[in-house]
């Protein structure tokens, strides 16, 4: 973590650096920043991945214990299916949100392969978000959620813990009752330094 700086976007309250977790963004699968908060609406919901941070800070505040669920895409890319991967990093996907009504743009869902062999992906819950596009497509991106519920890894926070996730690596979700404080930021670069980005 050394040389992270945190920033804000400006489409958050306050651009505040250290923000609370809003109970809409919660008990979905999430890369802070991707698609909360919203990019452009309604064009555009989803921002673009070099606006995106590397790492996502979150502390449990108060309350009773959070369970939260990482899914290390890793893993995912490990047990998928190559040939679903190699579809998604092709075909482009739209979403429903069945709770707010809006309709994305069509992105795509998986990255290219990184040097390491990771590979970026980005996770939507069913039934909220109902995946539109080529038919092959969507069966393999509803067979990727399925996996991500398969591997996902479950944890316990109590006030005052903190966990840092590599926002790049990993997709979290977190319950919609959280009490949590977020803090999101990324390696120091030129790009960064206004800390205040769209």
């Amino acid at each position: 973590l050394l040389e992270v700086k945190s920033f804000c976007y400006e489409a958050e309250e306050g651009d505040s650096m250290v923000k609370d977790l809003k109970e809409e963004t919660g008990s979905i699968w999430r890369r802070q920043g991707r698609h909360f908060p919203r990019y452009d609406p309604p064009r555009r919901l989803f921002r673009p991945e070099k606006s995106v941070p590397e790492f996502v800070a979150a502390m449990c505040t108060e309350g009773d214990e959070v369970q939260g669920s990482i899914v290390d895409f890793r893993k995912l890319r490990a047990v998928a299916d190559p040939e679903d991967l190699k579809i998604l990093q092709q075909e482009p996907l739209a979403f429903f949100d069945n709770e707010t009504g809006m309709r994305s743009e069509r992105v795509l869902v998986a990255g290219e392969m990184e040097e390491d062999g990771s590979v970026i992906l980005d996770l939507r819950d069913a039934p909220r978000f109902e995946a539109e596009g080529q038919a092959e497509a969507v069966s393999a991106f509803k067979r990727l959620g399925q996996l991500a519920e398969r591997w996902k890894e479950d944890f316990q926070l109590r006030s005052g813990d903190l966990i840092v996730v590599n926002n790049k690596r990993a997709a979290h979700r977190w319950p919609s009752h959280a009490k949590l404080r977020l803090v999101q930021g990324t390696r120091g670069a030129d790009q960064w330094q206004e800390r205040v980005i769209k």
